[in-house]
Formats: C-alpha cells, sequence, structure tokens
C-alpha cells in the first residue's frame, strides 16, 4: 500500500510521462487543463494533492483516461515486494534480478 506522499509522487510521473507523450510542455498542460503551470510542475513532482476534477482535466487535455494517471492494485503490491526484498542487503547485480523477476 502506498503512503500518501509515495500515491502523489506516482501519479505525479504518471503525469509527467502522459504529457511527455503528448509533446506537451509544462505550460501547454497548463493552459489546456485551466491550471497554473507552477501548479503542474508541483502536481509532476508529487507535492501538489490533486482533487477528482483536476485529475479530470488534467486527463481530458492529454485524451487519456483519469484511470491512466493512476497507479494500479498491481503496481502497488509489486512495489511493496519491491521494496521488502530490495531493502535485504543484495547486490547490485542480485537487486536487478529481483526487480526482472518480478516485473516479468
Amino acid at each position: 500500500m502506498y503512503s500518501t506522499e509515495q500515491l502523489y509522487r506516482k501519479i505525479g510521473e504518471s503525469v509527467r510521462f502522459a504529457r511527455k507523450r503528448a509533446g506537451f510542455t509544462q505550460d501547454d498542460l497548463a493552459k489546456q487543463a485551466g491550471l497554473t503551470r507552477t501548479s503542474i510542475t508541483n502536481i509532476e513532482a508529487g507535492n501538489q494533492q490533486l482533487r477528482v476534477h483536476t485529475l479530470f482535466s488534467l486527463a481530458t487535455a492529454l485524451g487519456i483516461s483519469p484511470q491512466d494517471l493512476l497507479p494500479s492494485i498491481d503496481e502497488t503490491q509489486s512495489d511493496e515486494v519491491d521494496k521488502q526484498l530490495l531493502n535485504k542487503n543484495l547486490a547490485d547485480a542480485e537487486r536487478e534480478w529481483v526487480k526482472r523477476i518480478i516485473n516479468s
């Protein structure tokens, strides 16, 4: 399960990825979604909590579903397993192997 901070960081990563895939600058997305560029910066950094209508505005501006901006339950569980396994004292090669196995 994500902490609140982790959840908003994941949403921000999704917004940034979708924005870049759409070829938008932060300013472009802000104008399309009715926000400020500073808000987009803060959302992408995970520093601004989103209201539901803002999530919908961002998704609409990006031409995607609001659900596409949210982490999946599977991703949440996978991240938790990753964290538990990778916090052990593993060599870098072992850590990468564990990640590949979990994500396959």
